[in-house]
């Protein structure tokens, strides 16, 4: 049998939805993404390239530290304000509340806890030829996952709305419009807070208004946030306010807490 250089028959990536050829690949060292699709036939004619996912474990294991970090150093903080608090409690009602408030930390802690990272790395497809040699037809590595979706027609909004739910994408509607529709912002809404889950992985927040060229529109574009068109398979969260809950007004962590755990591990979280 003739043996193939630098073939490790123990390395292997997944491909996943819409290619021709579904499965499991052998790969050798170095060799780039463009080459394991080739492999699997390319794309099917459904495939929608902007919402592919890649994922990889060493990249899920530094997110998964980071998000853990984070809510470590998130924990000090909040529980040393409650001991704090309950040195200076001054009788058995406050000592009460200082305790149920310390009770509400926890459960808190223990929710964000149980996000887990994906290890997605954002890449931006294209038909074969034009993608190999690009920037994003990066070398794979062992247990490496890309799964290609049909496309999507729906935009999600989620959140301090009054009526979580999808919507059919239209191509001209507005971050602004598809809110509206969902009957607008609750009182508990962060407002300035609100951020854009990008079908390709990407995020975007800001409430400015700009000025920045649309490459894909080949225009210039002009507005905040609430002016973005979106893409089919885009999801819109409006967060709740922080400073609702007495014990968070002095901590401002959380929210960066949620917005990581929302791009890193795509799970929106509900803090009570």
């Amino acid at each position: 049998m003739k043996r193939i250089p630098e073939w490790r028959g123990e390395m292997y990536v997944s491909l996943k939805g819409e290619v021709a050829f579904p499965g499991r690949y052998i790969i050798r060292k170095g060799e780039p993404l463009s080459s394991a699709i080739r492999r699997a036939g390319g794309f099917s004619e459904s495939a929608y390239l902007k919402g592919a996912v890649f994922t990889r474990e060493s990249v899920r294991k530094l997110q998964q530290k980071n998000i853990d970090d984070a809510i470590d150093r998130f924990e000090r903080k909040i529980l040393s304000q409650s001991a704090d608090s309950a040195m200076g409690a001054l009788g058995a009602d406050e000592a009460l509340q200082i305790q149920s408030a310390k009770e509400q930390k926890i459960a808190l802690v223990e929710k964000l806890r149980a996000a887990k990272a994906t290890g997605r790395i954002s890449i931006r497809l294209a038909d074969v030829g034009s993608f190999e040699g690009s920037v994003y037809d990066i070398a794979l590595e062992d247990g490496d996952e890309l799964h290609v979706p049909s496309r999507s027609d729906q935009v999600q909004v989620m959140g301090a709305v009054f009526n979580q739910t999808a919507f059919v994408h239209e191509p001209e509607a507005t971050v602004s419009s598809y809110v509206r529709r969902s009957g607008g912002i609750t009182a508990d809404a962060d407002r300035k807070a609100i951020y854009i889950l990008k079908v390709d992985g990407t995020a975007m927040s800001g409430s400015g208004w700009g000025l920045r060229w649309d490459s894909a529109r080949g225009s210039w574009l002009s507005g905040g946030l609430m002016s973005e068109r979106l893409d089919p398979g885009d999801t819109i969260v409006v967060p709740e306010k922080v400073d609702k809950i007495a014990w968070l007004k002095e901590t401002k962590d959380l929210t960066q807490i949620l917005y990581q755990i929302a791009v890193t591990a795509g799970v929106l979280m509900v803090m009570f």
